[in-house]
C-alpha cells in the first residue's frame, strides 16, 4: 500500500511524511476511524513508507525489497492490532 493509493487524506500524510523524514518515528502508532474508513490502509502506508530502502519525496518507492514484501503480507515489520 502506498501514500497516493489512499484518496484524501493529504494533511495526515503529509504529518507523517515529515516526522519520518524528521526522524521523530513515534515508538508506537495509533490509526482510528470508523469501519471502513482508511485507517488500515494508512497504517500499511505509513510502515511501507518507514521501512523503504529507497524512498521518494512523498511516497514509498514500492520496488525496494520491503515494499515486495509488503505486497505479499510476508514482513513482520508491522503488527496489527484490530479491535
Amino acid at each position: 500500500m502506498l501514500f497516493k493509493d489512499i484518496p484524501g487524506l493529504e494533511e495526515t500524510k503529509a504529518q507523517l511524511i515529515k516526522a519520518v523524514k524528521n526522524n521523530h518515528i513515534a515508538h508506537a502508532q495509533l490509526f482510528l476511524s470508523k469501519n471502513g474508513g482508511a485507517n488500515l490502509p494508512l497504517a500499511l502506508a505509513y510502515a511501507n513508507y518507514v521501512n523503504c530502502e529507497q524512498p521518494l519525496e512523498n511516497d514509498a518507492c514500492g520496488s525496494c525489497v520491503h515494499a515486495q514484501k509488503m505486497k505479499r503480507s510476508s514482513t513482520l515489520t508491522c503488527i496489527l492490532c484490530i479491535l
